[in-house]
């Protein structure tokens, strides 16, 4: 007996069940078991790249990596809540706009994921009820307010 006929025999006997998803599949949503992409509105993601940006914890490469994966509202609230709670007059704020600037020189593309983001209704629509300023020290409630709208 040859080898494909040894399969095919295993395959007849042992049929292989599969489980398929019904309903339409995003490509971000993970298979059980699998850790799957994340989404372009994944809040853990945005705080990830939020407070590493803040506090250094992560280096350029790394930054890019997140915000390559972030819809461009996400990526556009976080560099202005940076740069208007850390203005550069402050200095304390130099550490953190550095690391902003190290991820503007890592990825070109930022710059203009950015202005896409600014110019999207749900930043118009934050720019018309809030400033980045009520949100100091609340990083976090910022990005789920802003994810929850993109959602929603």
């Amino acid at each position: 007996m040859t080898w494909e006929m040894c399969v095919a025999a295993v395959a007849q006997a042992m049929p292989l069940q599969i489980p398929w998803p019904s309903g339409p599949v995003s490509p971000y949503t993970a298979l059980e078991g699998e850790q799957g992409l994340s989404s372009p509105t994944d809040k853990n993601t945005a705080l990830r790249l939020l407070r590493g940006l803040e506090n250094g914890g992560m280096n350029a490469e790394d930054a890019r990596s997140l915000a390559e994966t972030l819809d461009p509202v996400l990526v556009y609230v976080i560099v202005q809540y940076l740069r208007e709670v850390y203005p550069a007059s402050n200095p304390a704020a130099t550490a953190v706009l550095d690391r902003v600037v190290a991820l503007t020189l890592a990825w070109s593309d930022l710059v203009a994921k950015s202005k896409q983001g600014e110019l999207d209704v749900v930043s118009r629509w934050f720019a018309s009820q809030y400033s980045f300023a009520e949100f100091r020290d609340r990083g976090t409630h910022l990005v789920e307010l802003i994810v929850d709208k993109l959602e929603s």
